[in-house]
């Protein structure tokens, strides 16, 4: 769909799309719904609050799957996601897989806690002990 061109041809070009879409009309969104897909599914890191934006707007499966992976992959970006929208607004497996985090990630602790899914929440330092099963956590702290 889209010819392989290196990151150093156009930089900005995936980013400058996806805030494009974001900012797009429904039909838009439907017109071009395997452009935006296809956009979707490279979406990086960086592209998050974006990500999230295209979410909220079009949602569309393969956004929320994306927002869910980003989670998986670092829960911090959970701040992200809760900036961009309302709890209701998300689709319930973006809210489980922040919920599932509470107890190795501190943002996703307090989300728990404000839904009201927890009670105190663990106060979370860097003495708190950090189970060996939570590697992206570990991963988040050092950064």
């Amino acid at each position: 769909m889209f010819p392989p061109l290196p990151r150093s041809a156009c930089p900005g070009c995936r980013k400058n799309a996806l805030d494009a879409y974001a900012a797009a009309s429904p039909v838009t969104h439907t017109r071009h719904g395997a452009i935006l897909a296809a956009l979707i599914q490279r979406a990086q890191h960086d592209d998050r609050n974006t990500l999230m934006r295209l979410a909220v707007a079009t949602d569309m499966d393969v956004a929320w799957t994306a927002v869910a992976q980003l989670l998986r992959a670092n829960p911090r970006n959970a701040i992200h996601v809760v900036e961009a929208a309302p709890w209701d607004d998300l689709h319930a497996d973006v809210q489980a897989t922040m919920l599932s985090a509470a107890n190795r990630q501190y943002v996703c602790a307090a989300i728990a806690f404000a839904r009201g899914v927890r009670g105190d929440p663990t106060p979370i330092t860097r003495e708190t002990p950090v189970p060996s099963s939570s590697t992206s956590y570990q991963r988040s702290r050092t950064h």
